[in-house]
């Protein structure tokens, strides 16, 4: 992921991140100093489970938004629907409150005014995964759209079209069973 403003010409100031994930949870996110050759560029584990005093976690997901003097990261996890958001750069982490739904591998993108309105998407894998929608910064999710939900034959057991339908196309169902 790269910050808005990213320069790779100029690499005594350039940084970038990189998520991990080995399948083990060994995982974790990265930001990555470039230096001038023959330099070896720097990578600093930015230890996003640390909120949930975990070392290590595998990452799916991570986006970036903001330029680099002020960059605001999200990352998803591997084995979860965790989103852990950074607003400093990746020096201070807290994770959502409300996940995702899906059971794991989670995707995310920021809306390009991420900063000023908080709205981000995940996608997930697993049962009752699903693309979600956030406009609180990461901290709640909420589903959108492809929910990956299964309604059996028998579990719909009412359905009611909403009194204004023909302006709000709304359907109401009830479901017994799922």
């Amino acid at each position: 992921a790269f910050p808005g403003n990213y320069d790779s010409s100029y690499a005594g100031n350039s940084f970038l991140f990189a998520a991990v994930d080995t399948g083990a949870g060994n995982g974790d996110v990265y930001r990555i100093d470039g230096v001038t050759a023959p330099g070896q560029s720097i990578a600093t584990d930015l230890n996003i489970g640390a909120v949930d005093n975990l070392n290590n976690i595998d990452v799916t997901g991570l986006t970036v938004s903001g330029k680099t003097s002020a960059v605001s990261l999200m990352a998803g996890g591997a084995a979860s629907t965790l989103v852990y958001v950074s607003k400093d750069s990746g020096i201070n982490w807290t994770r959502n409150r409300k996940e995702p739904t899906g059971q794991s591998k989670t995707y995310l993108l920021m809306a390009a005014n991420f900063t000023g309105s908080g709205i981000a998407y995940a996608a997930t894998s697993g049962i009752d995964s699903a693309f979600s929608y956030t406009s609180d910064g990461g901290m709640s999710w909420n589903q959108l759209s492809l929910i990956d939900t299964r309604i059996s034959s028998n579990g719909i057991t009412d359905l009611a079209v909403s009194p204004d339908y023909s302006r709000d196309e709304t359907l109401f169902i009830l479901t017994f069973d799922s």
